[in-house]
């Protein structure tokens, strides 16, 4: 048996494993997230995380096709099929629904992204497919340019960067400031900051804040964690401090540094900070909404 067909093997059997859990869970009436069935690859066939993307994926549109659960909007959950849920459309249905979205050049969507936005109106697997194989490679002057968008989400495709032990130090950091960026997109948009960033040169290297507030007078650093929360700290105070030097011309001063997470940090974190009195404000996500809290 030639390689190739081997590891052919091996994921269709992984798929084959999460689609029997998946359809065990919903004919139990419990509902099943792709982020479940990943787990349950890892945890009882051994299945490293990154390498059950793919696997779950596959699994989850095979059950779909064959109408065998649905595949909902709100919260993404896999559950049992039931009377008046969508049924499958004609593929160019879906895919001129699609293109009724509009789609600026360049503008990029994950195959989730897209079924959101349709509201429901058709099924997560028609709408893959209609991506996949209408639309992908369409031409010409109803279709002026390539639909462009990633199989897996985005979000899918960096946390296997960061579940993957193999990935190197570069991928790493290049996974953690996407996820910083959209933090702070979504900071940004609820509370209407500037895009406004500053730098100043320290030995030679250039200083970046995430964002500074003149108005407010803050300095912002966003991070993927809120493990790194003491870090982040530090980390801002130097730039408050740095920016302070460099903008001394020109009577500005920032007074507080705020640290932006996607979680609440560690409550024995917050207290060590407190300790520093650096002047700090901690922000961070909680669903659709950002708490802030003032430290010393």
């Amino acid at each position: 048996m030639s390689t190739m067909a081997n590891g052919s093997g091996v994921v269709e059997l992984r798929t084959e494993q999460a689609a029997v859990y998946m359809q065990r869970q919903v004919a139990a009436g419990i509902g099943v997230r792709y982020a479940d069935a990943r787990s349950y690859l890892t945890t009882h066939h051994g299945v490293p995380a990154p390498l059950t993307l793919e696997a779950v994926k596959q699994a989850g549109l095979r059950l779909e096709r064959a109408d065998l659960i649905h595949y909902g909007t709100d919260p993404r959950v896999m559950r049992e099929k039931r009377a008046g849920d969508v049924l499958v459309q004609p593929i160019d249905e879906v895919a001129a629904a699609i293109l009724a979205l509009g789609w600026e050049h360049g503008q990029h969507r994950g195959v989730s992204d897209v079924f959101e936005e349709l509201d429901g109106r058709y099924r997560h697997c028609d709408v893959y497919d209609a991506l996949h194989d209408v639309l992908k490679s369409r031409r010409g002057p109803l279709y002026p340019h390539p639909i462009a968008f990633a199989l897996v989400s985005e979000a899918d495709r960096i946390e296997a960067v960061l579940e993957d032990p193999s990935a190197t130090a570069a991928e790493v950091e290049a996974a953690e400031a996407l996820l910083e960026s959209h933090l702070i997109r979504r900071y940004r948009e609820q509370h209407g900051h500037p895009d406004i960033r500053d730098e100043v040169e320290l030995d030679g290297k250039r200083l970046r804040a995430d964002l500074v507030d003149y108005q407010a007078r803050e300095v912002i650093e966003a991070k993927a964690h809120a493990r790194s929360f003491v870090g982040a700290v530090i980390q801002a105070a130097q730039y408050r401090h740095e920016l302070n030097l460099a903008l001394d011309e020109r009577a500005i001063r920032f007074d507080r540094v705020v640290v932006l997470l996607p979680a609440e940090p560690h409550p024995g974190d917050v207290r060590f900070v407190n300790t520093l009195e650096l002047n700090v404000d901690v922000v961070w996500e909680d669903g659709a909404t950002f708490h802030r809290v003032r430290l010393t």
